[in-house]
């Protein structure tokens, strides 16, 4: 099927109990959009909103590293404000809270280190990320502030076109990374932060990773040649990642498996042809799933999505749900014939692999 071995003939790995296999492995949700309700729910005033509310899901989930967007470009990022910048900064001391007050299940982790001792003390490591650029204003100076308030990775763009450039919804002018653009890549090089280009136009992908010395990211996107959306990457990028050593995580958003009815075992196609394509290396974990914040996150996706169409209703079968249904992708990954290190790559080994390259 390929030429690659992704695919094991180990019948004793392929039939062992996918649950005791999922809890074995190193699972990352490579992108989540957590903070969102954590967030609001501060504003309420409840408080150690992980240890109450998320921790057991995400143990049921079998996660144990996240990767948390703190802000960004998106309506749903901004909710309560109109400046990206302040949000940005309340969800990083959102972030920060949580850590305190809900200390004994997460752990913030600016470093492998730091991931490793979370993981040794069973705690789940949390990383922090922002989704585009606009918290940057026209300032390359705030790459490096950011880096010092813990951030770790910056994406681009969102849908909409921002001062480093242009998002999938722009994508008709043809519209490059800028020139400030560049040197937000270069300094996060400099810095060792995670260059993602979810959510990018085609030609702001191909200029990024022109510009990047370092392993870039999609942090969620799809194989478009699986499901033609626009948020999902060509053949040629996902090559482009591949020789850059990058990754691109798999995202359950309905939209982005099958437009017309999402599945588990469709988003194990998008798995066979991006492993056919070029190796299980390339292919980790972004389920960015929203049903913990439908109101705010669907609402602005599909009335404010910036020229992305993003469907008209949020449907998951039971099986791919959200976070806790987790186990069912290396149930499916298994009976694929994948082998049990590929699984671990995919789950989190290669996601790690990038941020120890890049972070340290």
């Amino acid at each position: 099927m390929d030429n690659f071995g992704h695919k094991g003939n180990d019948n004793q790995t392929r039939n062992q109990d996918y649950i005791q296999l999922h809890e074995k492995l190193t699972v990352v949700e490579g992108h989540s959009d957590l903070m969102i309700d954590i967030y609001r729910r501060h504003q309420r005033g409840e408080r150690a909103v992980f240890l109450n509310n998320y921790a057991n899901e995400l143990r049921k989930g079998g996660v144990n590293v996240i990767i948390l967007s703190t802000g960004g470009d998106s309506g749903a990022q901004n909710v309560g404000s109109d400046d990206p910048l302040w949000m940005t900064l309340k969800r990083i001391q959102a972030v920060s809270r949580e850590n305190d007050e809900s200390g004994e299940v997460v752990s913030l982790c600016t470093s492998i280190r730091d991931m490793k001792k979370a993981l040794a003390d069973k705690k789940i490591a949390m990383f922090m990320m922002i989704e585009g650029g606009r918290p940057l204003r026209d300032d390359l100076a705030m790459v490096e502030l950011y880096y010092r308030l813990g951030i770790r990775s910056i994406q681009i763009t969102w849908n909409g076109r921002n001062l480093l450039g242009d998002g999938c919804g722009e994508r008709e002018t043809n519209g490059r990374v800028t020139r400030f653009g560049k040197s937000v890549v270069k300094e996060m090089n400099r810095l060792g932060m995670v260059v993602d280009v979810s959510h990018a136009s085609d030609s702001t992908f191909y200029s990024v990773a022109d510009t990047s010395d370092s392993p870039i990211i999609a942090s969620h996107a799809n194989a478009r040649a699986v499901c033609a959306h626009v948020r999902n990457l060509t053949d040629e990028q996902i090559k482009i990642l591949a020789e850059k050593n990058g990754v691109m995580g798999i995202c359950y958003y309905p939209a982005f498996i099958d437009p017309e009815k999402a599945s588990l075992e469709r988003l194990l196609d998008h798995v066979d042809h991006i492993a056919d394509l070029v190796g299980v290396n390339t292919i980790s974990l972004g389920p960015d799933f929203i049903d913990y914040a439908l109101d705010i996150i669907f609402t602005n996706l599909k009335f404010a999505g910036q020229g992305t169409d993003y469907g008209s209703e949020y449907l998951l079968p039971d099986e791919i749900k959200d976070v806790t249904t987790l186990p069912n992708l290396t149930r499916g990954l298994l009976r694929r014939g994948y082998s049990e290190e590929d699984i671990g790559k995919i789950l989190g080994n290669n996601l790690i692999r990038v941020y120890k390259q890049v972070v340290g």
